[in-house]
């Protein structure tokens, strides 16, 4: 029923009144049936979530740190963590990842693996199913079909001046080691760690 996006929304709405009216006006069972025949629950058993991070690495790099919906340039989640590390109070960042205590940029420029059919309706946790965005988009996307939402997947289009902040992370982790050691010093040795291997291999 979904298609179109402002179509399938549209209709959407209209047959959940119309499910409404008729068990108003009619009976209970009446609405539920229409409903159950036009716009059915789709249950799914859902994959275990076991994307590691060197997927994810590969993935982003394939993708040229870009987002495939809209070309945006994206960073290494690991960059930015460097970045509050260095300036804890310009570039704040909470666990959690709470609003106010996390800069904005950890959405609106985290490189965030995406799969193109959600885990939540039945997609796999595999490669052909993975695709870079931002965590924003990740978020807004949830648990909805490309198609309802009118989103595409673009191609591939790397570009040969962006890294995604790969190279300046490395550097910033040379000029300034005592970020290793810091709150955040855990996760950096592990991309740092993870950046190593995905360029030996």
């Amino acid at each position: 029923m979904m298609g179109n996006k402002a179509a399938g929304h549209d209709t959407g709405a209209r047959l959940l009144v119309s499910a409404g009216n008729a068990a108003a006006l009619r009976t209970v069972d009446e609405g539920e049936q229409l409903l159950r025949q036009a716009w059915a629950h789709v249950g799914a058993s859902r994959s275990a979530r076991s994307t590691s991070d060197t997927e994810k690495l590969r993935v982003f790099r394939d993708d040229g740190f870009r987002c495939r919906y809209t070309g945006d340039l994206l960073l290494l989640p690991a960059y930015l963590r460097a970045l509050s590390a260095l300036w804890p109070e310009t570039v704040p960042y909470h666990p959690n990842w709470k609003s106010e205590e996390t800069h904005e940029a950890y959405w609106s420029h985290t490189a965030s693996l995406e799969h193109i059919n959600p885990i939540s309706i039945g997609g796999a946790e595999a490669g052909g199913n993975w695709i870079t965005t931002s965590m924003a988009r990740n978020q807004l996307r949830s648990r909805f079909s490309l198609e309802a939402l009118g989103w595409q997947v673009q191609p591939r289009s790397p570009l040969s001046d962006w890294d995604g902040g790969v190279g300046a992370l490395l550097s910033l982790l040379k000029a300034h080691p005592n970020l290793l050691e810091g709150p955040h010093g855990t996760y950096l040795k592990k991309w740092r760690t993870l950046i190593d291997r995905d360029v030996k291999d």
